[in-house]
């Protein structure tokens, strides 16, 4: 029986811009924290532009 390699799911990513206040930030980072421990990874901005 041969074993066939699976191609690796992409990892699922998320990008959270932050504009305005400093509660804007809190939110981002809190929306953040919520994502990543759903599995998300974040997301480098340069390679997303």
């Amino acid at each position: 029986m041969s074993t066939t390699p699976t191609a690796e799911p992409a990892a699922r990513t998320y990008l959270v811009k932050t504009l305005g206040c400093q509660m804007n930030v809190h939110d981002s980072e809190h929306l953040s924290g919520l994502l990543e421990a759903a599995g998300y990874v974040r997301a480098d901005p340069q390679a997303v532009a």
